[in-house]
């Protein structure tokens, strides 16, 4: 065991280090539940930094719609210097959000949200991505069969909507979406099959 990273004392943050990624030098957790501030339970992220041997909290962030039990960090992807958190409590439908280091701080660059006609509720369960490319599962959208993934393409200075992926066809899968992952040029969609998965 190199260190116990714990919640700092007076943050009041619960579920803190269920939800975990690492880039490098870089380590992000969320605590999707804090008891203290004008918002209860709101969730947060906060980044640590390793440095002369220990991991050092270096900032702490949170969502610009935060409301009660939003989920905000409840997913999490960090890729270099860009991180996605998704949100999928927020307006009860659910939101993601992309920050970007700009050069040592954080900095919220987009929020995302499901299109209004797509009946897509806990989008921002799931979200992978990069400048290029940004995946949000939304594992109990109603119009698909269990499930469907938003995708979101870059265009140099953010992201804007693409492809929508389900699975018609197949009603035995369902919460499509509900688990997303990237290898080598891949992505990887998570779903339910029946009652044991």
């Amino acid at each position: 065991l190199q260190q116990t990273i714990v919640a700092p004392p007076t943050a009041k943050l619960r579920y803190f280090g269920g939800y975990l990624a690492v880039d490098g030098d870089t380590l992000v957790v969320g605590a999707r539940q804090r008891d203290d501030g004008a918002v209860p339970d709101a969730g947060v992220v906060l980044v640590y930094r390793y440095s002369a041997g220990s991991w050092q909290l270096q900032q702490t962030l949170g969502a610009t719609l935060a409301r009660a039990h939003d989920g905000f960090g409840s997913a999490l992807h960090l890729d270099g210097d860009l991180l996605l958190v998704g949100a999928p409590n927020e307006t009860l439908r659910g939101a993601a959000y992309a920050f970007v280091r700009e050069p040592t701080q954080w900095v919220q660059r987009q929020r995302f949200e499901a299109p209004p006609s797509s009946d897509a509720f806990d989008f921002g369960a799931a979200i992978v991505g990069d400048a290029q490319r940004v995946l949000i599962g939304a594992p109990s959208y109603l119009r698909g069969p269990g499930g469907a993934v938003f995708e979101w393409r870059g265009n140099g200075s953010g992201w804007v909507a693409g492809q929508t992926l389900s699975l018609p066809g197949q009603p035995g899968l369902h919460h499509f979406g509900i688990r997303l992952a990237r290898q080598d040029g891949r992505w990887i969609v998570g779903a339910v099959r029946g009652t044991d998965g």
